[in-house]
């Protein structure tokens, strides 16, 4: 291992620490021996990348690295960096890539790259649309805690339709995507994949016409969906996120 590589090890695993992070903790899940590690940290912590505990020896995350968390935050455009990957699953599937978020009790679209085929899905930017009956919006209710869902469904539900947007809630949990034939819109087929577990991410949708993006070619994109909303999360690390 590099030594950027190992330094990038030692600050991942300092960083998945709720408190501070001792270096014999560090070195057993980075699989560095333990001098390296000491010595690493502390050369951290004389340029302020780290912060180390007198006390205890122990040590979390310093004010330089914070610092440059925080202006990266500050520059992040989430919407103009999922575009090249929306194009990317566009030319893929061939179909209409959309990331939506909510927006109190409704989805949005936030970015899309729509199809190039003579006829297709056009999902509208920027305008409110109902979460139940639509793949995408199963997808960001998934996100939501217990209490939360229970919240909304309160609010956009009656008895028997919240019932419904329950079960499409659970399968999505269980198997990781949501898909919707004909419900939100007549003669359409969408998929989405929740941009892991944080609904400040949104969720990740491909949709077209169901008579071209059938039962098949929804299957066939769905591994790109995944790959995709594992990039999107991969832009998004806990310390961006919580500084939305």
């Amino acid at each position: 291992m590099q030594a950027l590589e190992r330094i990038l090890a030692i600050l991942e695993s300092t960083s998945r620490t709720a408190s501070a992070a001792s270096p014999a903790k560090v070195a057993e899940e980075t699989g560095l021996s333990l001098s390296t590690v000491v010595r690493l940290m502390q050369s951290l912590a004389d340029e302020d990348v780290l912060v180390r505990s007198a006390e205890t020896g122990q040590y979390r995350m310093g004010p330089r690295l914070i610092g440059i968390v925080e202006r990266a935050t500050q520059s992040f455009d989430y919407r103009a960096a999922a575009q090249p990957l929306l194009e990317k699953l566009r030319d893929i599937t061939q179909e209409t890539a959309s990331l939506h978020m909510l927006q109190g009790n409704r989805r949005i679209c936030i970015a899309a790259a729509y199809t190039t085929q003579p006829f297709g899905r056009i999902v509208p930017i920027g305008l409110p649309f109902p979460l139940a009956g639509s793949a995408a919006g199963h997808a960001l209710l998934s996100q939501l805690d217990p209490a939360a869902l229970e919240l909304v469904l309160e609010d956009i539900c009656d008895g028997s339709e919240a019932e419904a947007v329950r079960t499409a809630v659970s399968t999505v949990r269980d198997r990781g995507y949501a898909e919707s034939v004909n419900q939100s819109v007549a003669g359409v087929r969408g998929i989405a994949v929740p941009v892991g577990d944080d609904p400040g991410l949104g969720c990740l949708s491909v949709s077209g016409p169901s008579s071209r993006f059938d039962e098949a070619a929804a299957a066939e994109a769905l591994p790109h969906v995944r790959d995709i909303a594992s990039a999107l999360l991969s832009m998004r690390s806990p310390a961006l996120r919580a500084s939305r």
